[in-house]
């Protein structure tokens, strides 16, 4: 499996792997710890590890086996739904969205000349 295989859930405090193929839950991880009162898990990944943050806390995981390898707790952030990038794993569009406006430019170049 590779991280192409995983569909990611974050809900209720906790991250949960589910296989793109037959939908079968692979891991569940429950979240440390945290000090907010919301349940909303802002999750993503590339491709060895899962960055999931919720409730003034972004944890770090095992892509394969949900583990908890590490936990920051982001002091002096706040509690607030939060939005993670993780550049350059599987799950990051800017490459295909440089080719596809570069190949919309070339289509326009020829169309012109």
């Amino acid at each position: 499996m590779n991280a192409n295989d995983f569909v990611f859930v974050g809900l209720k405090n906790c991250v949960t792997a589910i296989g793109k193929s037959d939908g079968q839950i692979l891991w569940s991880t429950n979240l440390p710890g945290g000090l907010g009162t919301s349940s909303f898990v802002t999750v993503s990944c590339d491709d060895r590890r899962v960055f999931a943050c919720a409730n003034g806390q972004i944890h770090c995981l095992d892509l394969f086996s949900g583990q908890v390898l590490w936990t920051n707790g982001l002091a002096g952030m706040g509690y607030g739904i939060a939005s993670l990038c993780v550049p350059g794993g599987p799950r990051d569009t800017t490459a295909a969205a440089s080719a596809h406006i570069s190949a919309q430019e070339s289509a326009s170049s020829a169309a012109c000349a």
